[in-house]
């Protein structure tokens, strides 16, 4: 913010000169320090300009493109974005071009309400609406013209953010060169136009790597402009944006990096950076918001309804659309996204399958002839699948009978009984027992008889 006192006398006056000059020595010193790291090479100036940006907001808005910026509002189009909320105090007399003071470009923190000197002092908005012809002293005509030095387009479709790195990869960004247009989202409510922008409230800090990792941090709000039709200067829902990391933790001034944010429905992944000035992509999550800061009178009950979810922001310089969410194998690591480990998971329980243990046969040995015989057949399924379509046989010199088991479940065991009516033939044979299924192997077990007189 530029301010210049006004015209006084006496010692109150003398004393403010000299501090006034101290002041301007001061900052001479400190800009030729500057200049003088700037020569050593200390500091590198640059700029980015940020076409392509998306927004989500919940499950309201959802990749919502806010960049490039729309030259108008319908039929309407969009006037330079002037924060109202500072002001510039004019020395001198009515009749001073307020255009010598120059902004710093069409996107500013600083707007000229212009104070003029003498009872009652009126404040005027510079606005371009002219001025008051009926106060004391007349104020005229005064439009709002910008310094040649800074020319702009009414609404840049590209938003324009450009800082300082020093020789450690430190960056800093002014809140005054953290410029954006005004920007359009549909209302979900009702799917019509609502612009807004996004202004930095402080300097913004950061660090890059020499792998183009670039992660910055700073105040930074949604201004929603609500008035614009009727006040573009000053009637605005601000609506500052706390921070969430990618563990859904966080809070303080909102984060932006070029690598991932939250990865769920309001989250995008970045991209690092070639340079400072791109290709690469910038993404921040912030987390629920408290109600919006009303200025200049606007009405947000509306905005505090619909802005009360998660959020996360997607700004591509050089690059039209977000990039896909990485795999933990792309990062080297185990797991699934974006729970990744650097330990191996360990290895999965062995498949289900049935299995039939040991079986063993229980009866007589030892039969009289033309007697018969029974015999119990224990059938263990030794698996961890239920065995299923399990029978059994016998067969040997005048033996031939079967049975079923049906179903055997895991790790349990199943009897079988086997009977024979009459044993005619006098001596001693084997009779063989076996157990089939449809899933779970098979197994023979024979028995001596002998069958006597």
């Amino acid at each position: 913010m530029i301010s210049t006192p006004t015209k006084s006398v006496g010692l109150g006056g003398k004393a403010l000169i000299l501090l006034a000059g101290l002041a301007l020595a001061v900052v001479g010193m400190l800009a030729v320090a500057q200049g003088q790291a700037k020569a050593n090479g200390d500091d590198e100036q640059f700029s980015m300009d940020f076409e392509a940006g998306q927004v989500n907001l919940g499950f309201a808005f959802k990749g919502a493109e806010i960049l490039p910026a729309s030259a108008t509002l319908g039929d309407t189009p969009l006037p330079d974005l002037w924060d109202a909320r500072d002001t510039v105090t004019l020395p001198g007399e009515p009749g001073v071009d307020p255009s010598s003071f120059k902004p710093v470009g069409c996107l500013s923190p600083v707007t000229f309400t212009v104070t003029w000197p003498g009872a009652p002092g009126t404040p005027v908005p510079n606005d371009g609406q002219g001025g008051d012809p009926d106060a004391d002293p007349v104020i005229p005509n005064r439009p709002l013209t910008l310094n040649p030095d800074y020319p702009c387009d009414p609404n840049p479709a590209a938003a324009t953010v450009s800082g300082d790195k020093n020789a450690n990869d430190e960056i800093l960004i002014s809140e005054t060169d953290f410029r954006f247009p005004i920007m359009i989202v549909p209302n979900p409510l009702d799917g019509s136009p609502v612009p807004i922008t996004l202004m930095a409230g402080d300097d913004i800090t950061g660090t890059v790597t020499a792998e183009g990792d670039l992660n910055l941090e700073g105040p930074i709000e949604v201004q929603v402009l609500v008035g614009l039709a009727s006040n573009p200067l000053g009637e605005y829902c601000a609506l500052p944006l706390p921070n969430r990391n990618a563990d859904g933790t966080g809070s303080g001034p909102l984060k932006l990096t070029s690598g991932f944010s939250l990865p769920t429905a309001v989250g995008f992944n970045g991209t690092p950076f070639d340079s400072l000035s791109g290709p690469g992509a910038l993404t921040g999550t912030w987390n629920v918001t408290e109600d919006s800061v009303s200025v200049g009178g606007a009405d947000c009950d509306t905005v505090n309804s619909v802005s009360k979810g998660l959020g996360g922001i997607w700004l591509g310089a050089g690059i039209d659309e977000p990039a896909d969410f990485p795999t933990c194998e792309d990062l080297g690591k185990f797991g699934t996204f974006p729970n990744c480990t650097d330990d191996p998971p360990p290895p999965p329980p062995p498949p289900a399958k049935a299995s039939i243990g040991k079986v063993t046969v229980s009866g007589p040995g030892n039969v009289k002839r033309n007697r018969g015989a029974t015999w119990k057949v224990r059938i263990p399924n030794t698996g961890n699948a239920a065995a299923t379509g399990v029978r059994v046989s016998a067969k040997g010199r005048g033996v031939k009978v079967s049975g079923s088991a049906g179903s055997v479940a895991a790790k349990k065991a199943k009897t079988v009984t086997l009977k024979v009516k009459r044993l005619r033939r006098v001596g001693k044979f084997t009779v063989t027992f076996r157990v089939t299924s449809k899933n779970a192997g098979s197994k023979t077990v024979k028995k001596t008889v002998r069958v006597r007189r």
